[in-house]
């Protein structure tokens, strides 16, 4: 759960504080056969008040968690296009 938290306050961190208006979040979590589907997206401005914001830190670490816990058991995918940040991620979980 605190790998996807980082993702959850990414998309509450940077879309809101660069944006006062039609601000959208938008998440799912699915586990289905074993394998949880993560989809996290919001929308941003390029030019907002994020520049005081830290940048990068959560998400290499989330990456170096995801290589530690699930190595070749993971995807995850990060988009930015057209004010878009979405990010895919899909997880092996282990067999009980």
């Amino acid at each position: 759960p605190l790998i996807l938290m980082v993702f959850v306050e990414n998309a509450f961190k940077h879309g809101p504080s660069s944006m006062t208006e039609d601000i959208q979040i938008n998440i799912s979590i699915n586990v289905k056969n074993n394998i949880l589907y993560f989809n996290c997206q919001n929308n941003y401005k390029e030019l907002g008040n994020t520049g005081s914001l830290s940048k990068g830190i959560g998400l290499k670490n989330v990456k170096d968690r995801l290589e530690l816990i699930y190595p070749e058991k993971h995807v995850l995918d990060i988009v930015k296009k057209d004010n878009l940040y979405t990010v895919f991620l899909k997880v092996e979980l282990a067999d009980d």
